[in-house]
């Protein structure tokens, strides 16, 4: 959804009051983002309520409900699962472009770097953005639980077509030292969407040191196509 469809007006009160001092584009940002949340809350048959914000500006999900919005400055993504379903959800959406010069070395090492050699040449002109967008959809699934703010070099990202796996590399209570999180990515129409979804009995498990996390069971997590309701990039 273009963040200039967002419906100021049509906001409940609480949530009004929560951008009344934003910038016109912040406010219909954060409307479109609640006009697409209240969509997937109705589509699983949940009542609407207010989606106010925590001090950190995340989400306030209703009971019984875990989410994730994202925002680029062109379009706006929302996704919804029933909390028994799944213990977070974390998306992420970018424009399909490099990152800017000298931000690459910031949020990917050298050999996550190295994983993209022979890949499609798309995927190479965007690893530092696909990495990032991994690394961010990653770190908003498991926020919510940890509250800790996670810097890039603390994940570690495995990828493949379609998919990447992100292995912790410090300790985030309640998630331990290479606890690995499976995702899903993909190309559409000048973005890059990546999603994780975690299991809802929240179990990880650590990767083995010298193996590839990319070839380990996805336990604890679930591609995004399992139990998500996503809003459609681009709509």
């Amino acid at each position: 959804m273009d963040p200039s469809e967002g419906r100021v007006w049509a906001l409940a009160a609480e949530e009004r009051a929560a951008v009344s001092d934003a910038v016109p584009h912040r406010q219909r940002e954060f409307a479109a983002g609640r006009q697409l949340a209240a969509g997937l809350m109705d589509e699983l048959g949940l009542p609407r309520v207010p989606l106010i914000a925590h001090a950190d500006r995340s989400p306030v999900w209703p009971d019984g409900v875990v989410g994730s919005i994202t925002h680029c400055p062109s379009r706006v993504a929302v996704a919804v699962v029933r909390a028994a379903d799944a213990g977070g959800i974390g998306i992420d959406i970018e424009p399909s472009t490099p990152l800017p010069e000298g931000l690459e070395p910031l949020v990917l090492t050298a050999e996550e770097a190295g994983q993209f050699l022979g890949r499609p040449s798309m995927e190479q002109a965007l690893r530092g953005r696909l990495v990032f967008s991994a690394k961010e959809a990653t770190y908003k699934a498991v926020y919510p639980l940890t509250k800790q703010v996670l810097e890039f070099a603390d994940l570690a990202v495995s990828w493949e077509a379609g998919r990447f796996v992100a292995v912790l590399r410090r300790a985030a209570p309640p998630f331990r030292t290479g606890t690995r999180f499976a995702g899903s990515w993909a190309l559409h129409h000048g973005y890059i969407g990546t999603a994780v979804v975690l299991g809802q009995d929240r179990s990880h498990a650590a990767v083995p040191p010298g193996e590839n996390p990319a070839a380990q069971p996805q336990d604890g997590s679930h591609p995004v196509q399992s139990h998500a309701h996503l809003s459609a990039i681009g709509h």
